[in-house]
């Protein structure tokens, strides 16, 4: 009996054995990285040929073969063939100048899915923005400005160009170009050199001086009670990980900051395909009316030849001192969508 205590000749074997399963995950492990890099790196060549291919078109191009052809390669090829799963493919002009694809997919591991914690798939994703040089996005003064004469405050508009890129800029906050445009107190302004955005959307100001409508002195008089609410406007394509998908990717969108997210509350969008249905419904428009409602918002791209409107309610709904009545047309502005030109010749370039 103590000769089969002490016997040690089966250790080596057990102890091969419970080594083999770190061992084997380990190789695992690497194989399946270097699949997936090799596949990252097949998604992404595919990516960014589809996306400079659908560039070179510009805006108004209308030929997606090469994105028919990503998603034939791709998604049916090698879904079919068991090396990618749930496969996703995202192609679109995410604004004026950039094409986007945007590709995600799972890769099957094989023997790293024995390490505790890897699962049985890997997800793999990769991005491609082209960048169509040739092109100018112009914008129009408003076709019409209303501000309540009644009101009891003074109202201004301002318009002004937001790049996000620059929004931690601690002068600027990606604010530039900015002019007034109308108020309610029976200014008349100079709307030639109305904002152009190459880097963005052209947003608005509200400048609010309460009570001060017929007091003129107070209109820029600091110690006034006053209130600036600046839509910072984007496409929901900038949004990151805030798109909203039941939104156009080329819609606009005010909750980008801080600032946006006070203003949306504000303001109501609607967009009229022609400028004849920018009038209240009552007089056979799209536009609603009434008091103590929720404000309609627009989740469609402002596209050439259209034209949005916009309402804003001077005092904050949500503060009951306030005293807003939520009717949203203290202040309304009719502006036709943004002309896309091309000009020159057709150059693009990946920026991403």
């Amino acid at each position: 009996m103590r000769s089969l205590i002490k016997d040690e000749s089966g250790q080596f074997a057990v102890i091969t054995a419970l080594m083999m399963v770190p061992l084997v995950g380990l190789t695992g492990l690497s194989v399946d990285y270097a699949r997936s890099t090799n596949m990252v790196d097949y998604m992404q060549n595919r990516s960014d040929a589809a996306a400079l291919a659908m560039a070179i078109q510009g805006p108004t191009g209308t030929d997606r073969s090469a994105v028919n052809f990503l998603v034939s390669d791709v998604k049916n090829r090698l879904e079919a063939d068991g090396q990618l799963r749930n496969v996703s493919i995202e192609a679109s002009w995410t604004s004026d100048v950039d094409y986007t694809v945007k590709v995600a997919a799972d890769i099957p591991t094989t023997l790293s899915r024995i390490v505790p914690g890897i699962g049985n798939d890997m997800g793999l994703s990769v991005i491609a923005v082209a960048r169509f040089k040739d092109i100018t996005t112009t914008w129009k003064p408003p076709e019409m400005a209303m501000l309540d004469p009644e009101a009891g405050d003074y109202n201004r508009i301002y318009a002004y160009c937001f790049n996000p890129a620059q929004k931690n800029d601690p002068v600027t906050h990606g604010r530039s170009q900015e002019v007034p445009i109308a108020d309610n107190g029976g200014t008349t302004y100079d709307t030639k050199n109305f904002p152009q955005c190459p880097q963005g959307v052209v947003s608005y100001r509200l400048y609010n001086v309460r009570s001060a409508r017929t007091n003129p002195s107070k209109w820029d008089d600091a110690r006034a009670t006053h209130y600036n609410h600046y839509t910072d406007t984007v496409f929901n394509s900038q949004m990151g990980k805030n798109i909203d998908n039941s939104m156009d990717s080329q819609a606009e969108r005010y909750d980008y900051s801080d600032s946006g997210k006070e203003a949306l509350e504000l303001m109501e969008t609607v967009l009229c395909d022609n400028l004849s249905e920018c009038k209240p419904r009552s007089q056979g428009g799209v536009i609603p009316s009434g008091k103590r409602r929720t404000p309609q918002k627009n989740k469609k791209a402002c596209a050439a030849g259209k034209f949005m409107y916009y309402g804003w309610e001077d005092r904050r709904p949500s503060v009951s001192s306030d005293g807003s009545d939520r009717d949203f047309d203290d202040i309304r502005l009719i502006i036709e969508c943004p002309t896309v030109i091309i000009s020159g010749e057709k150059n693009v370039r990946l920026i991403r």
